[in-house]
């Protein structure tokens, strides 16, 4: 399933983890991040994996 490239603002965030994740310099989220964020924000059980 494809995931559309958009940004941390768009996921529904608490704005405090915004300004956290914007000060990291992060401005994507990773392919696993925004698979596994809605899905977390939706109360669902999850596993991830991902490569580093």
């Amino acid at each position: 399933a494809g995931v559309e490239a958009k940004g941390f603002e768009h996921m529904g965030l608490d704005p405090r983890l915004l300004r956290a994740v914007s000060e990291l310099g992060w401005s994507v989220p990773t392919a696993i991040q925004a698979r596994a964020i809605p899905l977390a924000m939706e109360g669902r059980d999850l596993l991830a994996r991902a490569r580093t």
